[in-house]
């Protein structure tokens, strides 16, 4: 990059003279492109009367990360007038303008330069330098706002890794700026951000948490909305889940069960303030230096007496959650809580997580093989289907341990404790395996698909529960399901079906019947049966998908599959377009790749490569098709398979190929040259060519025998064909 020369500016200089010689250059140093940046971005403030704001930078962030973009105003004055609070004002004015909401501001006058983080309501002043000094600022700067730290800027934190996710958000190591700490972030998924009852949960969830104040419960330092993306600012725990800890220090029993007491005095303090977690497990009991637990993650927690009574507010890990939620979602309370400690009791003294279809057996299991059958007294009356049975508060949950017996049977309780989930509604059955989906991924194959299926929505809210049915259609796939798509946008069909076709973790490469049966292909297939709702327009956004995936790897072996489908599409059952000009571009390059290796499986995929290169399929009637077969006629067993694509083009490039590839088999091989010849002059084609048979009556007596009777028979046969069509031929 080139040095960064200083300008110098008078107060004869005009504004545009403090725009090209100092923000221009310094825009390209802060390492922005032209296409980032916006001259005189057009506003309306409280009136009628336009404004303009005289630079706007915009940039993408890191796409792993998928934060909102931020952008920098800049706003310029000519070198007389003083950057004043005026001049700051207006700035501020524009920058927290809807169509800007930046998140730094920049004013220059050519002699002075100062930089403002906007992240609230008060801006904060970051650098104040003559413009004299702005070269040795120049690093500080960069570091500041230049392009690679803006797009892992957030709210004031840079933005360094991602470290979890739970609930509706993600959770990022992140460095404060103005503390100078490292600290954790946790942003609302961008997938949920504008449903309003999520927003509302999540920030529920965080200030929630916010009002805990308890050494085994996790801090939180601020609570926000950021660009229109809630968020909050916590305490970052440098350690690992409960279960990961214990295995790694190899704690004795007791040891563990002294660290289970210290995480039941973390949820009595929350049960104190009237707030249930609601979703504790394992992974979200962090263990910090020292072996101090922390409770993280409350964004599903309840806080008051009464809970939701709608199914769609549980999202809480299953395999730990209260069993009699599913049949009474106002469940979600104190007692909830006291069933999920007795279920990561289970995790702590045995050193396993639990799998979703454990039984009350499975847990008796794992406390024989941990020598702690005894503590099945105390684990197995908090999981008590009758709740007024469970210790109802935190301190009987403690109590339990002083009168536990390890000679005590646990049999009776194991009768009356919960077991496997068997939901009797629609709803809740779809509610359960989308939970379940979310958290163990894969592909749902829930045997009573059908009885599920009478719980979709009709419009689902979120781009995960529309990747959640179509993964269940995948696995059930039959054509009458497709009604079940028949108001969604296709946008979102696509991204459903974009994630099921790049899921690394289906196996693209089975034939066969075992490839016909493969979720990716039923994706493409689910695609093709709900064209039929769609215009013109939606259906060529499918079949740019479809010309995406033939230039992938994934499903090489589906490649004539995902031709015949996109055949099928309304977009390719008319004649000329620019998606069968592109489409034939792939094809061209598929065939081409395939040509040079000249073997028996090579050209078996070339052959059906022509097929769909045919205009009544994928390809286009074009010079480039034209002179694709004619290369490949010139391997003799792909001579009549590249004469019968040019025999249903109608376009002069054809004929000419036509005429060519004649012409060379010619004298060479009589079977070939009898073969191709009534394709060629277009007995078995779309019509009969004039120009080839002028050809051939042209070169007749050139011919040796045979090849003479052969062309003769030909011709005669093209001439009956003519007459009985009325004399018509290219």
């Amino acid at each position: 990059m080139n040095m960064f020369v200083t300008p110098i500016f008078s107060l004869q200089d005009v504004e545009m003279d403090v725009r090209e010689r100092l923000v221009t250059p310094l825009i390209e140093k802060l390492g922005y492109t032209p296409e980032e940046v916006v001259r005189e971005r057009k506003l309306i403030l409280g009136s009628s009367t336009p404004v303009s704001a005289d630079y706007v930078i915009e940039t993408d962030p890191e796409n792993e990360l998928e934060l909102p973009s931020s952008r920098i105003l800049i706003e310029t004055k000519r070198p007389e007038v003083p950057l004043s609070d005026e001049v700051l004002d207006q700035a501020v004015s524009y920058a927290s303008h809807r169509k800007i909401d930046a998140c730094h501001i920049i004013l220059t006058n050519g002699l002075q330069l100062q930089i403002f983080e906007y992240v609230g309501t008060t801006p904060r002043k970051l650098v104040d330098i003559p413009v004299g000094y702005l070269r040795p600022n120049l690093p500080r700067i960069i570091e500041l706002i230049g392009a690679e730290k803006i797009r892992k800027y957030f709210a004031g934190s840079d933005v360094l890794e991602q470290i979890g996710s739970g609930g509706f958000g993600r959770v990022f190591k992140s460095w404060q700026r103005h503390l100078h700490r490292i600290e954790a972030l946790k942003v609302l998924n961008p997938s949920v951000e504008f449903r309003s009852s999520v927003t509302l949960r999540f920030e529920r969830g965080a200030k929630g948490l916010a009002s805990l104040k308890h050494p085994y419960i996790c801090d939180v330092y601020e609570v926000g909305i950021y660009r229109r993306r809630p968020f909050y600012r916590m305490e970052y725990i440098d350690g690992v889940d409960v279960v990961g800890y214990i295995k790694k220090c190899d704690l004795s029993l007791e040891d563990r069960i002294e660290l289970f007491l210290k995480i039941c005095e973390g949820i009595e303090h929350a049960h104190a303030m009237q707030i249930s977690h609601c979703d504790l497990k394992p992974a979200n009991i962090l263990i910090a230096n020292g072996g101090v637990p922390k409770i993280i993650d409350f964004d599903l927690c309840h806080i008051g007496e009464k809970a939701s009574t709608h199914v769609t507010q549980i999202g809480a890990t299953i395999a730990y959650m209260d069993r009699t939620i599913w049949s009474n979602p106002a469940n979600r309370d104190y007692l909830a809580d006291i069933f999920s400690l007795g279920l990561v009791l289970w995790s702590i003294v045995t050193g396993k997580v639990l799998r979703t279809d454990w039984t009350p057996d499975d847990l008796r299991l794992g406390l024989i093989e941990a020598n702690a059958e005894w503590l099945g007294q105390v684990i197995f009356r908090c999981l008590y289907l009758d709740r007024a049975h469970r210790p109802q508060n935190i301190e009987e949950l403690r109590g339990l341990f002083r009168i536990a017996d390890w000679r005590s049977p646990v049999d009776g309780l194991l009768a009356a404790a919960a077991g496997p989930l068997s939901p009797r509604d629609p709803k809740t059955a779809y509610e359960l395996q989308f939970q379940l989906w979310k958290q163990n991924g894969g592909l749902p194959a829930n045997s009573d698909f059908d009885f599920m299926r009478m719980g979709f929505a009709d419009d689902p809210a979120t781009q995960d529960e529309k990747e959640f049915i179509f993964r269940c259609a995948c696995a059930h796939w039959r054509k009458p399901i497709r009604t079940i798509f028949k108001n969604w946008p296709t946008r979102d069909i696509i991204a459903a079906a974009k994630k099921v076709v790049s899921d690394k973790r289906l196996d693209p490469s089975q034939v066969g019947a075992v490839a016909e049966s493969h979720p990716a292909r039923k994706a493409l297939d689910i695609l093709v049966v709900t064209d039929e709702y769609r215009t013109k327009a939606e259906s060529e956004m499918v079949a740019r998908f479809y010309l995406d995936v033939l230039q992938g790897d994934r499903l090489k072996r589906m490649l004539h599959n995902v031709l015949d489908d996109m055949a099928r599409l309304q977009c390719f059952k008319q004649g000329k377009s620019l998606l069968r000009k592109e489409a034939t571009t792939v094809l061209i390059d598929l065939v081409r790749s395939r040509i040079p290796k000249a073997d028996n499986g090579s050209r078996k995929h070339i052959s059906k490569l022509l097929d769909k290169l045919s205009p009544v399929k994928c390809g286009d009637d074009s010079e480039a098709v034209a002179k694709l077969a004619r290369e490949v006629a010139r391997d003799p067993l792909l001579c009549k398979k590249a004469v019968q694509l040019l025999a249903v083009m109608r376009s002069p490039h054809a004929t000419d190929a036509l005429i060519e590839i004649v012409d060379e088999a010619k004298n060479q091989n009589i079977k070939t040259f009898e073969m191709i010849l009534p394709w060629a002059v277009g007995i078995k084609g779309v019509e009969l060519r004039k120009p080839v048979m002028e050809y051939l009556e042209e070169e007749l007596d050139d011919l040796t025998s045979k090849f003479r009777d052969v062309v003769e028979g030909v011709l005669e046969t093209a001439r009956i064909h003519q007459d009985r069509r009325g004399g018509s031929s290219t």
